[in-house]
């Protein structure tokens, strides 16, 4: 499926036209420059917008009329990737040819009510959907310091920049939540709707004629600050890896590594680490972290690598006995040697590509699916689909072991049970 790229001024539409879904999709982007006293509060605005609008100025007309849409759904997420930070704002909803004449109209109105018309009156949002909004990622954030995996992710990013945007807590945290004031989110909507580069991409059975003129009627006034993707984050090597951990209330241990990568070739930063991460983590029951560490020695039951492209970097979680960490460290670093020497068969490489061909070919089967190739693209430094299995048939393992050269481990945290450390 290709797309019609449809310029504007103001913002610029991707349209992938099919049939082939029930559901359509449209996304609108907002994307700015990162800035760490910014993410708490945008996070915060995302969900006061997504909240209510002064067209249904709470929270229960809002999903009324979602519901009268033959359950359309919107969704508001703040996330980062690299130096960039994004306001997404999703809707998905029904094909139009099982639905009445204008409403693909209807469904276009209410999420651009949602962005442009907010439930804002003397520079304030309505009381009740801050506070609700406040408390509701207040809670989110407190259960958050409940969960072992994130305290451990959490903390390592702190120990592993903490002079860069990669340290960085794309939620947000408690200390700045507290601090923030209705008109502070104002502000930061005011900025967003001013400072921002917009994208807005959809997915389905309608036609330009349809939603276009909506697009149009609220983004005239709309000045889009179009930016280059500038997003690679370059972290700092140690000389000799850090040793750390730290109690928590918490019955599961938790052990992380953060690696640097050092910066190689777009092929290899996104189709060769892809061929090697296969085989060293996320492989399954085929992997060489599963079958060492879990398989054959029973040390976890969970352990995975995640590669952060973006960042420059690879960490490895694994859930582990605090008793069992020195033999953990052991076994994940004999793994890493044996993708450097190349203890590892052309055929391991063979069903990689296979599995990463199969996961690209899959998420076609989506209407959010097929969006997220062009979003990929167009911020993400990203492959179209066919360039990338292109590529991807490519990957020998000579290629796979240069990369895993790249790899040099930063930190080694332990994250445990204060029980246990009672105990110690």
């Amino acid at each position: 499926m290709k797309r019609s790229i449809i310029k504007r001024d103001n913002c610029t539409i991707s349209f992938i036209k099919s049939s082939k879904f029930k559901n359509c999709s449209v996304m609108v982007l907002f994307k700015r420059k990162l800035n760490k006293e910014e993410i708490t509060v945008n996070n915060l605005l995302v969900d006061c917008l997504t909240y209510s609008c002064k067209k249904y100025p709470t929270k229960n007309l809002l999903q009324k009329e979602l519901e009268r849409l033959y359950d359309a759904n919107i969704e508001g997420v703040f996330y980062k990737t690299g130096k960039e930070f994004f306001q997404r704002f999703y809707l998905s909803f029904l094909n139009p040819k099982y639905c009445d004449k204008g409403y693909v109209k209807e469904v276009f109105n209410l999420l651009m009510e949602i962005i442009f018309n907010p439930n804002i009156k003397d520079n304030k949002f309505d009381e009740d959907t801050f506070n609700i909004s406040k408390k509701f990622y207040l809670d989110t954030l407190t259960a958050y310091k409940e969960e072992a995996h994130y305290v451990a992710g959490s903390e390592c990013l702190k120990l592993f920049a903490p002079d860069t945007m990669t340290g960085y807590i794309e939620d947000g945290n408690i200390e700045d939540l507290e601090k923030i004031k209705n008109e502070d989110v104002v502000k930061a909507y005011n900025e967003m709707m001013s400072n921002s580069d917009c994208n807005i991409y959809i997915v389905g059975n309608c036609d330009p004629e349809e939603f276009l003129p909506v697009i149009d009627n609220y983004f005239v006034n709309y000045i889009n600050k179009k930016l280059t993707n500038d997003l690679y984050v370059n972290n700092k090597e140690r000389q000799e890896v850090l040793n750390a951990s730290k109690s928590g209330p918490f019955k599961q241990d938790v052990l992380m590594i953060y690696y640097n990568v050092k910066p190689t070739s777009k092929r290899d930063r996104f189709v060769v680490f892809s061929v090697f991460n296969k085989i060293f983590s996320t492989g399954g029951l085929n992997s060489k972290l599963y079958k060492r560490v879990r398989e054959e020695n029973s040390l976890c039951y969970t352990i995975v690598a995640t590669r952060y492209s973006y960042d420059n970097c690879l960490s490895v979680y694994a859930g582990i006995n605090k008793k069992d960490k020195d033999k953990c460290l052991v076994l994940i670093d004999q793994c890493l040697n044996e993708m450097v020497n190349g203890d590892f068969t052309d055929k391991d490489v063979k069903d990689a590509i296979k599995a990463l061909e199969i996961n690209i070919k899959g998420r076609r089967n989506t209407s959010f699916g097929v969006m997220s190739e062009y979003i990929s693209i167009d911020n993400y430094d990203g492959y179209e689909d066919e360039e990338f299995l292109r590529l991807l048939k490519g990957v020998t393992k000579s290629d796979v072991m240069r990369v895993a050269k790249l790899i040099k481990k930063n930190l080694t945290f332990l994250l445990y049970g204060e029980e246990e450390n009672a105990k110690d």
